[in-house]
């Protein structure tokens, strides 16, 4: 058992583990209650690279729905952009669209009033 003054070291990947186990037992014991979506979502899952998954498990585990790719960097993942790009075309990610008006002060809040002023500048320019 360890210390209060011992580190407790994890695996780099230990969250993809933890939520593996988390679809394995869900899958195993409700197996004939989930809904199609539910199956296709927990086969498509496991159907994706480690890396695609340790970083949509990152991605639930933030706060927030929508994230900018330039700040997620994870050093047991590596390149995030292109990971995002196979996320976003097998459908676990989507990419903000004007549908995403009614929700569009959320999506803003993830820049600094510095990042919104420049980027309102560039459309000027």
């Amino acid at each position: 058992m360890a210390t209060s003054t011992e580190k407790i070291i994890l695996p780099p990947k230990y969250y993809l583990d933890y939520f593996m186990y988390l679809i394995n037992f869900v899958e195993k014991k409700y197996a004939s209650i989930l809904i199609t979506q539910e199956k296709d979502f927990i086969l498509n899952f496991k159907a994706l690279s480690e890396n695609e998954k340790c970083l949509f498990v990152r991605m639930l585990n933030r706060t927030g729905s929508f994230f900018r790719v330039e700040k997620l960097k994870y050093e047991e993942i590596g390149e995030v952009p292109p990971l995002m790009e196979l996320l976003i075309n097998q459908q676990f990610v989507q990419q903000p669209s004007f549908e995403w008006e009614p929700i569009l002060s959320e999506l803003l809040a993830i820049f600094s009033k510095k990042d919104t002023r420049d980027m309102f500048l560039q459309v000027l320019h």
